[in-house]
């Protein structure tokens, strides 16, 4: 069995906290890393031998699009082209409180922005952004924590379109290109769904739940299947066409570990990551019979968080990181599908240098802010009370921390952030989102 070496790095930006998503630049050599200290990192990577895997990595910009927010916190990012300069387009940012940002790639300025609605401004998210996707130059989508997608155009001001989605909290969206729409995944509580959106006219094309959080979703064989993944580490398999009448069939998957994501490598290969911690590369046979075939898994991570999955558009790379760790690492894709007779395909060609022009006033003036914020939340954090629970994340969208629950009839089911607490309850009003009992009261905070 072949040994990996990926090129792990720490983030050594303390003040701005951990990661919380990654994306990886579909043109140029370039990683952007979300922190929930409300810090976007910039980093250039480069393959300096691919037959032994060597990387290197160097940092581009450090950018604080969200430090001073009340909920400082950069939970989602995505590259989309076209916009900002004309050769590496720009880095789109989400925050906790609904807010977006475009960076540019090349300079680090901000070339657009949302305000969000969450915070009282903008016509935006009013809740967590939990994932975001490009659709094409100028385009791209989002999706939170209340279940609401929006389709934005960023030479415009607002967004182009909103539409609800049924299951709870989006968990990641997946554009299938051939069939000019949008897969969005799920979760609430114990349970999940799987959508269909049209982009032509942008509607609800189909919505079917699942007894189980779904987490992941991709498309293989040129849009015609589709791969989810569930709390419960099953995959659920399906046709397009099928999709409408819910035909997604769940499989016993590699382990009982949530599958946290997915990421399509070719037509038929796949990578997904578990909440323990490792990768799997697969193959998907279009069949009949479908056909599954993959190799032993890689620990990348330690186990217990949400792992999440970025690969370059040339399929060459894929960057990993686990929420709440400080660590990202960086892979050859070829030698994750190793010893695969059906991956004998040799190295993707490398992709492009995009050179950076740092902007020093610019980053001077956000390092000084930085500064400020993180040394106001050091006070915050000393004072009584103030200090964070540790009691563990939310069940729901497992990025916030969970600090209350729902009470009824003399007992109470804990391990909900406030902002699911407030979402269940307009969604679901007087339902506990675990047993179905009429709820008597909204526990937000437990002291």
């Amino acid at each position: 069995m072949a040994l990996l070496f990926p090129l792990a790095f720490r983030l050594d930006h303390a003040s701005d906290g951990d990661v919380q998503d990654v994306a990886l630049h579909p043109s140029y050599r370039l990683l952007a890393s979300a922190l929930d200290g409300g810090g976007l990192l910039l980093h250039v990577y480069d393959s300096v031998e691919a037959a032994s895997g060597s990387l290197q990595l160097w940092l581009g910009h450090s950018l604080r699009p969200f430090v001073g927010a009340a909920q400082p916190g950069c939970t989602a990012v995505c590259f989309v082209s076209g916009s900002g300069s004309a050769a590496g387009g720009s880095a789109v940012a989400g925050s906790a409180m609904g807010a977006l940002v475009a960076a540019d790639v090349e300079t680090g300025r901000q070339a657009w922005a949302d305000a969000g609605s969450g915070s009282g401004g903008g016509g935006g998210h009013a809740s967590r952004i939990k994932a975001a996707a490009a659709l094409g130059p100028h385009l791209l989508v989002t999706g939170d924590s209340r279940g609401v997608l929006k389709l934005w155009d960023l030479r415009r001001p607002r967004a182009t379109a909103t539409l609800e989605v049924p299951g709870g909290g989006i968990t990641d969206i997946c554009w299938v290109a051939g069939q000019d729409a949008l897969l969005a995944a799920s979760s609430s509580g114990l349970e999940g769904g799987l959508s269909t959106i049209s982009l032509r006219s942008p509607q609800l094309l189909s919505s079917w739940e699942h007894h189980a959080p779904v987490h992941a979703v991709a498309a293989l064989h040129s849009g015609r299947s589709v791969v989810c993944g569930d709390e419960r580490g099953r995959w659920g398999l399906g046709r397009w066409g099928q999709l409408r009448g819910g035909g997604v069939a769940f499989r016993t998957g590699h382990g009982s570990e949530a599958v946290s994501a997915l990421v399509q490598c070719d037509s038929t290969g796949i990578v997904s990551a578990s909440r323990d911690g490792s990768l799997r590369a697969c193959r998907i046979e279009e069949g009949p019979p479908v056909e599954v075939s993959s190799r032993a898994p890689v620990q990348a991570h330690a186990g217990g968080s949400r792992v999440r999955l970025a690969i370059s558009g040339s399929g060459a790379f894929i960057a990993s990181a686990a929420v709440g760790e400080s660590t990202v690492q960086l892979w050859h894709t070829h030698l994750l599908f190793a010893q695969q007779a059906s991956s004998a395909q040799g190295v993707a060609s490398p992709l492009p240098k995009l050179t950076l022009r740092r902007d020093t006033a610019a980053t001077a003036a956000a390092e000084a802010a930085a500064e400020a914020a993180a040394a106001e939340r050091q006070q915050k954090s000393q004072q009584p009370g103030g200090q964070q629970q540790e009691e563990g994340l939310c069940i729901i969208c497992m990025t916030d921390v969970a600090t209350g629950g729902f009470a009824h009839a003399g007992t109470m089911h804990s391990g909900f952030c406030v902002e699911c607490i407030r979402a269940e309850k307009a969604r679901r009003p007087g339902k506990c989102p675990v047993c179905r009992e009429r709820v008597d009261a909204y526990i937000e905070r437990m002291f």
